[in-house]
């Protein structure tokens, strides 16, 4: 038997999993924080991430295919119950949150600032983003990726919060002060998914909070 063969006869399938997420995790993390490298680096991470996207598309898939096979209409029932009661239960943190933030924060992030642009510049493309697509991969990557490898619930929920809240200020001039803007929410949905162990639920949360923080921007332009 070969050394390669050695190795990974000795790795269970949820160890390789874990190693995977938490390598294609800090790939996404490099290329988010806008490090230069490279362009043969550049080219080996695009790589490696592709065969990891690859991996898990096939996991995926075969969990997809069983899931949907299995699922019945009371099933897709109590998840819709499930998801209006964890939108309930957020709307009443979010509501204490910004309350205490807007006591002590004043100004708003670049980041916040950039969305605004964005949006009045394409109303539509920048709603599905903000919406529909940046919920369901930030989702993915801060909180499914993390979940394979951090298994302390405590540790999990600080790390993911952290590095989540983290890329929304990392080209902000006053990234230490506006980074509290971003980290309860960070600290919710990263509580919530370990709970749950439910990726729809801090997607659907996600994005309704976004639904809300571009509402006053759609009724502007109606």
């Amino acid at each position: 038997m070969s050394i390669t063969n050695r190795i990974f006869s000795k790795l269970t399938q949820n160890k390789a999993k874990e190693i995977l997420a938490f390598v294609l995790y800090s790939l996404f993390i490099i290329m988010l924080v806008g490090i230069k490298l490279p362009i043969v680096v550049n080219i080996i991470m695009g790589a490696v991430m592709s065969i990891i996207f690859l991996i898990f598309y096939c996991y995926f898939e075969d969990w997809l295919f069983k899931t949907l096979c299995d699922i019945t209409l009371k099933d897709i029932g109590k998840e819709i119950i499930k998801i209006i009661k964890e939108l309930g239960m957020f709307l009443l943190f979010l509501y204490i949150s910004n309350f205490i933030f807007s006591i002590f924060i004043v100004g708003e992030p670049k980041n916040q600032t950039e969305v605004v642009n964005e949006f009045y510049q394409s109303p539509i493309i920048s709603s599905i983003m903000i919406i529909v697509i940046a919920p369901i991969l930030e989702e993915i990557i801060f909180r499914y990726l993390p979940y394979q490898f951090i298994h302390n619930k405590k540790l999990y929920v600080v790390i993911s919060a952290v590095i989540f809240a983290s890329m929304h200020v990392v080209d902000d001039s006053n990234a230490l002060y506006y980074v509290w803007v971003y980290l309860g929410n960070s600290i919710y949905f990263g509580y919530r998914y370990y709970k749950t162990k439910d990726l729809l639920v801090t997607i659907s949360t996600h994005a309704f909070n976004n639904t809300l923080s571009i509402l006053p921007l759609i009724m502007s332009l109606l």
